[in-house]
């Protein structure tokens, strides 16, 4: 699992900031995916075609997970 750990780190950092680019995007992270796995986890404000498009569904082999979280704002 740590080597599991470890690539999802990797990717998450390789791709983190291209996709908090996006206006949707509020937050990335990693965690359990609604099947199970450990992935990433994309939080945006609402899904358009422009988060679907933008974001893929896996990368190498590790899950990429899609939330509507609406917008977050510090206290």
């Amino acid at each position: 699992m740590t080597k599991q750990i470890e690539k999802i780190k990797r990717i998450k950092s390789e791709y983190e900031q291209d996709w908090l680019a996006l206006p949707e995007v509020v937050s990335v992270g990693i965690g359990e995916t609604s099947s199970g796995e450990i992935g990433l986890i994309v939080s945006v404000k609402k899904i358009t075609a422009r988060v679907k498009r933008s974001l893929p569904k896996s990368i190498a082999a590790v899950p990429v997970e899609v939330r509507k979280s609406g917008e977050i704002k510090a206290l």
